[in-house]
């Protein structure tokens, strides 16, 4: 969708709606993807970028230096990236879907 197309339109948050490419359903509603999708985490249908901690229907994920999930990985999560989630420093886990395992 081009900038006249997205002009005046925002997401149910107010976040207006970026120039850039959308997925239609077969009834013409936009699907607006959020969460873990594959090897990636949309906010909005926005890919989110590297080094980031995302908090996501009560789990948390963990997005690498390559944009993608840290899948069946353990990562050291350092006080930058746990500031107000309630988790320590330290090393967490997360499992295949990317999803951090809280024991």
């Amino acid at each position: 969708l081009s900038q006249r197309f997205v002009d005046g339109f925002t997401y149910e948050d107010g976040t207006p709606l970026k120039v850039g490419y959308y997925e239609f359903d077969e009834n013409g509603k936009m699907v607006i993807l959020n969460g873990p999708v594959g090897d990636y985490f949309y906010k909005d249908g926005t890919m989110l970028k590297a080094y980031q901690l995302v908090e996501f229907e009560g789990s948390y994920y963990f997005i690498n230096d390559s944009n993608k999930l840290a899948k069946n990985k353990r990562v050291y999560l350092s006080q930058t990236f746990v500031e107000g989630t309630g988790l320590e420093a330290g090393y967490y886990e997360f499992d295949a879907n990317g999803k951090m395992i809280i024991s």
